[in-house]
């Protein structure tokens, strides 16, 4: 997770992220949230993202998509604009928008000081995390893999436009 990598200095700034989103009658005079919380915070959700995005865009890319006609013949490089044309981004919008909402609430808590650990949503149904140990590898193991994901979905996506071929991207 934290190896110090912070040369533009934004984890030392003396912000109350918690100010800057959230009302202050809807949270409790407490210490708010740090800049390396928030940080934290969203690195974790944009590297989930970008996981599922590099699955799912090798998915379409390997042939598979809905079963309709208007989605044949997709690449996932031409997929975003079809889906934009046909309705289906907004459909998807609104549903990210809810999953955004719902997750403020454990900003909110976290902000109110229930000592919430970033990303940490207490989803763990096969027990992972069984032990402190385990529970350290996993989220440091998360956090690389988020970093990873985030350049490669970059890379993968740059490769594709710039060569406008299919899996294996290769120019």
């Amino acid at each position: 997770g934290d190896v110090g990598l912070d040369p533009l200095g934004f984890t030392t700034l003396d912000w109350n992220m918690a100010e800057v989103i959230i009302p202050k009658k809807a949270f409790a005079a407490t210490e708010g949230i740090s800049m390396l919380y928030w940080m934290r915070e969203a690195e974790l959700k944009h590297g989930r993202i970008c996981m599922m995005a590099i699955v799912g865009y090798l998915a379409v890319d390997a042939g598979l998509h809905f079963p309709a006609t208007k989605f044949e013949g997709l690449t996932s490089l031409t997929a975003h604009d079809v889906s934009v044309a046909n309705g289906s981004m907004g459909v998807m919008l609104f549903f990210v928008s809810l999953l955004e909402l719902l997750s403020a609430v454990a900003i909110v808590q976290a902000a109110n000081g229930s000592g919430r650990e970033a990303g940490d949503f207490a989803l763990d149904p096969l027990k992972f995390c069984s032990s402190s140990e385990k529970a350290e590898f996993y989220k440091t193991s998360e956090v690389i893999h988020s970093r990873l994901a985030m350049f490669a979905f970059g890379g993968l996506v740059t490769q594709n436009a710039l060569y406008e071929n299919t899996f294996p991207y290769i120019g």
